[in-house]
């Protein structure tokens, strides 16, 4: 069998486009897995930076409780310290409603007094001790 020069050629032609093909392919395809793994790459990154935030805001959350239940804690015993200072003053304020009660009593009782032995006096004795 003779060989064709002219079928030789054509061979080695569609052999070299389709190298040419597998070539272009093979780029295309590493091209494509680059930009796969940078993707990935930075997906991670973002990954790893919301964790942080997400921890951050989590620190966060335990101060403000920690803080809410500060103020909670000071509210109870601002409550309590205002509670025990008014019912002394309440105490007061009844002894000193029955410390005037009593004085009105003891005038109310003085002046009763002094009417009567008014009206014991005579007469006279009335008209001119004024």
């Amino acid at each position: 069998m003779a060989s064709n020069p002219n079928n030789d050629v054509a061979q080695r032609s569609q052999h070299a486009q389709h190298n040419e093909y597998h070539s272009e392919t093979d780029n295309n395809t590493d091209q494509i897995i680059a930009a796969m793994q940078d993707n990935i790459k930075n997906l991670k990154e973002q990954n790893a930076l919301l964790a942080k935030q997400l921890e951050s805001k989590d620190k966060q959350l335990d101060e403000a409780q920690k803080l809410i239940d500060q103020q909670q804690q000071l509210n109870l015993s601002t409550q309590r310290l205002l509670t025990q200072q008014n019912e002394p003053q309440e105490v007061k304020q009844q002894t000193q409603t029955k410390q005037k009660s009593t004085a009105q009593a003891q005038q109310s009782e003085e002046n009763s007094d002094d009417q009567k032995k008014a009206s014991k006096k005579g007469f006279f004795k009335r008209l001119f001790d004024n």
